[in-house]
């Protein structure tokens, strides 16, 4: 009887431990399209990830991950077999299933959450927790926001169109407004700036005068990060 009792412990366990884990899996049914480009067809099976250092490719093994919702996870993402790996953030909290799939209108891939029936948007909130003298403006893709003292606006890929990837950039600049365009740097323009975080209102030329961050993002679910700068200390958060 004791035998029994301890083997059904450990059975339970096992189960639990089993069905708490987040899976990834790289669905290569989409690619069957260019099955009459051999060459298409391979380069785009080239793609490869490594999620926490857990090697993933089309058609590949499921790759388990034990949710931490305190925890930064890393995402390690390359094209085809030469090129250079890029690094993208994501916070793996939740036992869900998500499933990559090739991004057919931009290259690059997205991520669907299976358990959720969704498609993740990126969602921001940028503030300060010291004050400062400056400007600081933070970005999800093309969308621009002052990050404020304690802000809790959040801001959306307002200008983004719906078929681009749903990784995205984000970076945190402190910047200095350009009296005309013509004083601005072209890669400093931001044409999609929003006061409150839920309408673009206008274009903003900048100057940046320091980069603080920039990295790319995969959110696996609606909640949004927190990104929170001590412009004194030069601390950044990422929550």
């Amino acid at each position: 009887m004791r035998k029994t009792l301890l083997f059904i412990s450990v059975l339970f366990i096992f189960h639990l431990g089993y069905s708490q884990t987040a899976n990834f899996y790289a669905d290569s049914a989409l690619l069957r399209v260019y099955a009459g480009n051999q060459g298409l067809f391979e380069r785009y099976m080239q793609m490869q990830w490594q999620i926490n250092g857990k090697p993933l490719a089309f058609g590949g093994d499921t790759v388990k991950i034990i949710p931490n919702g305190k925890r930064i996870d890393t995402v390690l993402f390359r094209q085809n077999n030469t090129a250079k790996w890029d690094t993208i953030i994501c916070n793996i909290a939740q036992p869900h299933t998500y499933n990559f799939v090739l991004n057919t209108c931009c290259g690059g891939f997205d991520v669907q959450n299976i358990s959720l029936g969704t498609r993740p948007s990126g969602k921001v909130i940028f503030n300060l927790q010291q004050k400062s003298i400056g400007i600081y403006v933070g970005m999800l893709g093309e969308t621009g926001i002052q990050a404020k003292l304690n802000s809790r606006d959040t801001i959306t890929p307002l200008c983004r169109s719906v078929m681009s990837p749903n990784v995205y950039c984000i970076e945190l600049r402190k910047v200095e407004r350009c009296q005309k365009k013509s004083d601005c740097n072209g890669d400093d323009n931001l044409e999609c700036f929003t006061e409150n975080g839920h309408d673009p209102t206008y274009e903003m030329p900048f100057c940046t005068k320091n980069l603080i961050c920039r990295f790319l993002y995969m959110p696996l679910d609606n909640t949004p990060i927190k990104i929170s700068y001590l412009p004194v200390a030069k601390v950044l958060k990422i929550e």
